[in-house]
């Protein structure tokens, strides 16, 4: 996440919460951003101490297993109508990290790179009844 939300910040976001469970790609994120001039503009998490807010814009780049299991983390932390990017998705898993997701996003696009996909939603004001 430290290189999604340092890429976010250079690409004109006002500032960037990084959450990953690796304790040293935080360090290094920290780290970066320090070198950077970005230190200001960014916190960085663990999970199990990260702020329990919702964002205009969440991005993640993890492996559909975990995103599947995320689905229901993930769309609390976008706000209602909020932008939500889904990379790290081999093209063969896509359609099961759609139907985690769809209770609570509209689809915006499907971008395929040789074998692996970028998925864009939007946040639903109300997540669909189950």
């Amino acid at each position: 996440s430290g290189i999604l939300a340092l890429t976010a910040l250079a690409f004109g976001a006002a500032e960037a919460v990084a959450v990953d469970t690796d304790l040293e790609a935080n360090r290094v994120c920290a780290w970066n951003a320090e070198r950077n001039g970005l230190a200001g503009r960014i916190q960085v998490f663990h999970p199990a101490d990260a702020p329990e807010e919702a964002y205009d814009v969440v991005v993640a780049n993890i492996l559909a297993p975990t995103l599947i299991e995320l689905a229901p983390v993930i769309a609390a932390r976008t706000k209602a109508q909020g932008k939500l990017a889904l990379s790290g998705v081999l093209a063969r898993q896509a359609e099961d990290v759609l139907r985690a997701y769809a209770p609570y996003f509209d689809v915006v696009d499907q971008t395929e790179s040789k074998e692996w996909m970028l998925l864009t939603f939007s946040r639903k004001t109300e997540p669909d009844p189950e």
